[in-house]
């Protein structure tokens, strides 16, 4: 493309070298460090209401019994684990980042909200028209812990095998992000049955 001429308006605006974007410069990038962390602030928000609306529908609109157990399970369970996650990783010497582990638990606390959350029709329904809104609330998050879970416990092994070349590594990520899984499956059922019983 050829070089675009400066007015003689312009020339002792621009410095030297300077000159207007033309149709072929790339565009300034549209987002930032700050709007990616808004956004993910955006979808864990959306899938803590996820968690209590599923709460809430289960109970026909009258407990907060297991709004408390929606929320609760999987916040808590998340906030007592992952530190433990984090530090025997790095004890073990494995390779990923800190921030990416962070990112894909967050990523799977995100898509069990919202899986919480596209459960609502069912328990709204079961709970207006008998009395099994909860059973089946608590039925549900369990499955969905499950399924949540496995998927974390795959991520985070990918995640490690970015990094890691040795099958030893890799081996270990997988160890560890099980024993996470299955330490986080065991204090959301605690947490749960707290609320019930």
């Amino acid at each position: 493309m050829s070089e675009t001429t400066l007015s003689p308006h312009l020339a002792h605006i621009l410095p030297t070298g300077t000159h207007p974007r033309g149709p072929d410069s790339s565009p300034a990038p549209a987002f930032g460090p700050h709007t990616e962390r808004q956004s993910s602030s955006v979808a864990v928000l959306r899938a803590t209401v996820g968690f209590g609306v599923a709460g809430l529908s289960a109970s026909n609109l009258t407990s907060l019994t297991t709004v408390e157990a929606g929320l609760l399970a999987p916040a808590g369970a998340l906030l007592l684990t992952v530190p433990a996650l984090l530090v025997v990783h790095q004890y073990l010497g494995l390779l990923a980042p800190p921030r990416e582990l962070l990112h894909v638990i967050a990523r799977a606390f995100v898509r069990s909200g919202e899986l919480a959350l596209a459960t609502t029709p069912i328990l709204l329904l079961f709970s207006a028209t008998s009395a099994q809104g909860p059973p089946l609330f608590f039925l549900l998050l369990f499955g969905n812990g499950a399924f949540t879970l496995a998927g974390a416990v795959l991520d985070l092994h990918s995640a490690e095998e970015r990094h890691s070349a040795g099958l030893a590594k890799r081996a270990e990520m997988f160890c560890l992000a099980s024993a996470w899984a299955g330490l986080a499956a065991l204090i959301a059922l605690r947490i749960s049955l707290s609320n019930v019983l």
